[in-house]
């Protein structure tokens, strides 16, 4: 197994964004699903990578397996329906019709990642002055789905949903890297 090397688990971290329709701006309808973005991260975690040397070192098939956990926080005070077909806002009002402000309002979806991917290191020989290149891409199924909602009330009322709330059951995509040195 000479050809074949253990990599260095791995954590990436990155900022969230709801898309609809391809556009990063939502529909009227969907204006409670504001995001925070800077309290919306990801993280994806590498558990096992490997890479297998395919010429000289130099060219190489890196592969793996990954958990990625995407959070997002909504700045609304509307939740999303579980159980239904289609993306729908709910609200909770008070005994006035008046809708109840929610403290914390958030989604989060995990999957499991293989990612695969050629890479090109210039000396691997000597991997402090080396230039390296890593192309590829991903795909991964969703593992859980979770909306956690906190209501501004009088006493503290949390509620965790479990469900798919029209979210991809798979994702998938490219992805590249660039570096110098260890």
């Amino acid at each position: 197994l000479k050809n074949f090397e253990m990599l260095t688990p791995t954590l990436d971290l990155g900022v969230n964004f709801l898309a609809s329709d391809g556009k990063l701006s939502l529909d009227e309808n969907l204006d409670a699903l504001e995001v925070k973005n800077l309290a919306s991260i990801n993280w994806n975690l590498h558990l096992f990578k490997y890479r297998l040397n395919l010429i000289k070192h130099k060219l190489n098939l890196n592969f793996g397996l990954g958990v990625n956990v995407y959070n997002y926080h909504f700045t609304g005070d509307g939740y999303l329906v579980p159980k239904i077909d289609q993306v729908s806002i709910g609200y909770n009002t008070d005994e006035n019709g008046d809708v109840i402000n929610l403290k914390k309002n958030n989604l989060r979806t995990s999957y499991m990642t293989i990612p695969l991917a050629l890479n090109f290191n210039s000396n691997p020989k000597k991997s402090k002055k080396s230039f390296f290149l890593t192309a590829g891409g991903y795909f991964g199924l969703k593992i859980k789905s979770m909306q956690k909602l906190r209501w501004d009330i009088d006493y503290k009322e949390t509620v965790k949903i479990v469900d798919k709330f029209n979210t991809n059951p798979y994702r998938y995509g490219m992805f590249a890297q660039i570096g110098f040195g260890g």
